[in-house]
């Protein structure tokens, strides 16, 4: 790969993104309301049960009834880690529906988790990044409320969270025949040797277990630490959906969700998809974002974090540290980055009104939560201030959110990004549609050209591979046809006497 300086202006926002291929959930988590659950367990030592659930990891069998349809013997089972030990009597669970019953599901699905909202006096925190994965046609658990009972008494509200199994893969990448590794519970991607037992203890192996074949991830793990750092970005985008990673990345970053591979080193998925023979990244266990995880940081030092923060030292944290070292992949880094806090998406413009509307949703369900941690007021107060509890300073969401815009803002702009700005000629004014194409795009310029410009194409190694007619000063709309050009990710150029507009398009 040739190294080259890709000068980018604000970009546009049109990506290829990973496209789910069914449907199943889709009831469940996109309505409005708060889903009721009401678990009916048969002996008088139900928790006593449950507590011991979480020491076996094994399921306990009850009845439910979800939004009043009953669903007979499904398991269930406490789950977690610091989410189980806090001192409260409302733990996350997990509920497999078809544990007894075989084929038994909800909305086409048999497994989901409830999150109980620890460290959060907002309860907003995970499904706000939820929300914006799913929004962004990113691989990440859907999220949603529910109210849950235990023999007819209120527990508490929770999140209905997603799993990530099959059923999950075949939605979002219409292949569930590959190998599913979870990065827990230290799943730092460094080698340790060619041997499969050595990552047993580190990795989680999540689906083909009766075969338990390790060596596809031994493989990937040998070209992320044994390759020349010179051709790093070569070798890995055959083993791997960088770009996907990337966005990972700069999300984690974006959003402070420093439980996760930048910061503590775990808490995702790697799938080996088998159509592409490359592992693609999943989001998981995004319920510490904004801030929560702190890492020994202020709120101040959050706020300020760097875009290309990698816990210390960041060579644990070996695929994005060498990544980081090719400057066209750091530049690429910044593009997503550049994407994903336009103004229509990080940014106080569209989160407040959304941080509003959930916590109206949720607000009585949360005041009369037997086992919510934290006051009414803290619940109220946190979505504009900083509250202290559990010892630790929740970031205030809304302050949050405008002061690591704020601080992105400027870093972006060592990297040709330059947000909510608005000077003539600026392509914020501009759009671009389809993207990706196939066929052909279409560009706006509100105001028309103010000089003749030559539309080319470059590939990302900087070859030129279609140079266009010139369009004239004054055009509005232009039409550009792309058939016939080898599918890919390019820079479309719009070149003319003051400097170029580079806008990245993809072609299928």
């Amino acid at each position: 790969m040739k190294t080259i300086s890709l000068f980018f202006g604000l970009l546009i926002t049109g990506i290829l993104f990973s496209q789910p291929y069914n449907n199943d959930g889709d009831t469940l988590f996109a309505s409005s309301f708060i889903h009721e659950i009401r678990f009916n367990f048969y002996h008088p030592a139900y928790y006593d049960s449950l507590m011991l659930s979480h020491t076996t990891d094994t399921y306990y069998v009850c009845d439910m009834v979800f939004d009043g349809v009953t669903f007979p013997t499904v398991g269930v089972k406490f789950k977690g880690n610091s989410s189980f030990n806090i001192l409260s009597q409302k733990k996350s669970m997990k509920v497999d529906l078809d544990y007894i019953i075989p084929s038994q599901d909800l909305d086409d699905l048999n497994k989901f988790n409830l999150n109980n909202l620890y460290h959060d006096p907002t309860c907003l925190r995970e499904k706000l990044m939820a929300d914006f994965l799913n929004r962004n046609q990113l691989p990440g658990p859907r999220v949603t409320y529910a109210k849950v009972y235990y023999n007819n008494v209120y527990w508490g509200l929770y999140t209905l969270v997603e799993e990530v199994n099959k059923d999950f893969l075949d939605g979002w990448f219409n292949d569930k025949r590959g190998n599913l590794f979870k990065g827990d519970p230290s799943g730092d991607l460094k080698w340790i040797n060619s041997s499969p037992s050595s990552y047993y203890n580190k990795y989680e192996l999540h689906t083909n277990e009766t075969q338990n074949d390790w060596s596809d991830l031994v493989e990937y793990l040998d070209k992320i630490n044994n390759y020349s750092l010179s051709g790093i970005r070569d070798t890995l985008d055959r083993y791997m959906d960088v770009p996907g990673f990337l966005k990972y990345e700069a999300l984690c970053d974006i959003f402070v969700s420093l439980d996760s591979y930048i910061g503590s080193r775990h808490n995702y998925f790697v799938y080996h998809d088998s159509i592409t023979d490359r592992f693609r990244w999943v989001f998981w266990d995004i319920n510490s974002c904004f801030g929560v995880f702190n890492q020994s940081m202020s709120v101040a030092q959050m706020e300020g974090l760097s875009m290309t923060y990698l816990g210390t030292p960041p060579q644990d944290r070996p695929l994005a540290w060498r990544l980081m070292q090719d400057p066209l992949t750091l530049q690429e880094l910044s593009y997503w980055f550049c994407v994903f806090l336009q103004e229509d998406q990080f940014s106080n413009t569209a989160l407040d009104p959304r941080i509003d509307s959930l916590s109206d949703r949720i607000r009585n369900d949360v005041y009369s939560d037997p086992n919510y941690t934290y006051t009414n007021q803290q619940f109220e107060d946190n979505r504009t201030i900083v509250v202290a509890a559990d010892n630790k300073n929740y970031p205030g969401l809304k302050p949050f959110i405008g002061a690591r815009r704020d601080t992105l803002t400027s870093q972006l702009a060592a990297y040709g990004c330059y947000l909510g700005t608005s000077s003539e000629g600026n392509p914020a004014l501009l759009k671009l549609y389809p993207n990706p194409a196939h066929d052909g795009v279409t560009i706006i310029y509100p105001d028309g050209l103010n000089e003749e410009m030559i539309p080319q194409l470059f590939d990302l190694t900087g070859q030129c591979v279609r140079e266009f007619a010139k369009v004239q000063a004054g055009e509005q709309k232009i039409q550009i046809p792309v058939s016939g050009i080898r599918p890919g990710v390019y820079l479309l150029r719009m070149g003319g006497a003051r400097g170029t507009v580079p806008l990245r398009l993809v072609i299928f």
